[in-house]
């Protein structure tokens, strides 16, 4: 509600309220469900019953653009894959699998984004192996190609000290 109404933040006290009620509140638990909040509330307006849907836009966001697949990004990332729905429960949850089946007619259908927030996360992570794989090469490839990078010498146009 915020979102839409930030001079609520400037009346006074109402910040120190938002700062407490964040840090005494407990969060949601991780699981394979997305919050209603930005599956039926994003940047909902006041006079408006509902607002956008996150989870549609990244899926139809992801269709748009050509993105290949979970089980195609699995491979990528030379993690372990499979090849039909019996096996899919190594890699997800067995009522996402179920949830899978019913809404896809092959595994390799499956859309990256949807899956990617699915799995269960990585030992000593907050997310799944597969969007730890993609999250680490981008920050990998960013850093290697950029030649202005502290440790990055040998162009050029290197910085020397």
């Amino acid at each position: 509600e915020i979102l839409q109404q930030p001079y609520e933040l400037y009346i006074p006290g109402s910040m120190d309220a938002y700062t407490l009620g964040m840090i005494n509140q407990l969060s949601q638990g991780m699981d394979s469900a997305i919050t209603q909040e930005v599956t039926n509330h994003l940047f909902q307006e006041p006079s408006k019953l509902s607002g956008r849907d996150l989870a549609a836009t990244n899926i139809q966001r992801g269709r748009e653009h050509g993105l290949p697949g979970y089980l195609a990004y699995r491979r990528w990332c030379e993690l372990e894959t499979v090849s039909s729905w019996d096996e899919m429960w190594k890699l997800l949850p067995n009522s996402t699998v179920n949830l899978y089946r019913s809404i896809y007619r092959y595994p390799e259908d499956i859309d990256l984004w949807s899956a990617g927030v699915s799995e269960d996360p990585a030992p000593g992570s907050l997310i799944g192996p597969l969007f730890s794989c993609i999250i680490a090469t981008t920050f990998k490839n960013l850093k290697l190609g950029d030649r202005f990078w502290y440790e990055n010498g040998g162009f050029r146009n290197s910085f020397t000290r």
